[in-house]
């Protein structure tokens, strides 16, 4: 049986360019930039260190360019300590 390849990626929050802040009474909106992702053929794993855990996991949205299929998006709030 062949094993799959992961081609994985690591980003931390703090290091990502911020587009946009917008504050609301009991909540506020961060959009970030990742724009140096390159995905390789097979599955792709990315990801990112140092997001909040008070974040509402189905608030986050991931959005791209080409022809990817995006598999579902799941977390921990664990953290990776040497980040």
């Amino acid at each position: 049986m062949v094993e799959e390849v992961v081609h994985k990626q690591e980003f931390v929050v703090r290091s990502l360019s911020t587009r946009s802040v917008t504050l609301y009474p009991a909540k506020a909106q961060v959009v970030r930039d990742i724009s140096d992702v390159t995905l390789q053929p097979g599955a792709n794993e990315i990801t990112i260190y140092g997001l909040t855990p008070t974040a509402d996991e189905s608030s986050i949205k991931v959005d791209g360019k080409g022809s990817a299929v995006r598999a579902p998006l799941f977390g921990t709030s664990s953290t990776d300590p040497s980040r």
